[in-house]
């Protein structure tokens, strides 16, 4: 049997979040460019478009969570009301200061890792393309 789909907070009820006194934990999404990516100035502008505020902002609504840029936050408020307060964009650096960040594995269970990944999507791992040559580079 599904369960249906209810907004506490929108019926009334007294929903809120909190930190406990012991702390919480939490992790930082993040994007990364490999050292020595095929099409490196691509990768630099992807990641200096999703790091703009407008997107920044979409996507801490899409997903529910912090943005990195804090210039997100009036227009998180335009796209849902309060965004920026819910999603702790504007929190204090106390506020994370209360939060263990999860940390990365070992270099060798990453490199395990990623060589498992490479042969699931068809790849050799430690083979590269030959890029895409139609983006312009970075100034």
């Amino acid at each position: 049997m599904a369960v249906p789909d209810v907004d506490a907070e929108a019926a009334g009820a007294p929903v809120n979040d909190t930190i406990p006194k012991e702390g919480a934990t939490g992790w930082a999404d993040t994007w990364m460019l490999a050292a020595n990516a095929p099409d490196p100035n691509c990768a630099y502008k992807w990641m200096a478009y999703m790091s703009t505020p407008k997107i920044q902002a979409e996507d801490a609504i899409s997903y529910g969570e912090t943005p990195a840029n804090t210039l997100a936050c009036p227009i998180m408020n335009t796209l849902e009301k309060g965004g920026c307060a819910a999603y702790h964009a504007n929190a204090p650096q106390s506020y994370f200061t209360t939060i263990k960040f999860w940390k990365t594995r070992s270099p060798r269970v990453t490199t395990e890792r990623t060589t498992a990944l490479a042969l699931l999507n068809g790849n050799r791992p430690g083979r590269r393309s030959r890029g895409n040559t139609k983006c312009p580079s970075v100034k």
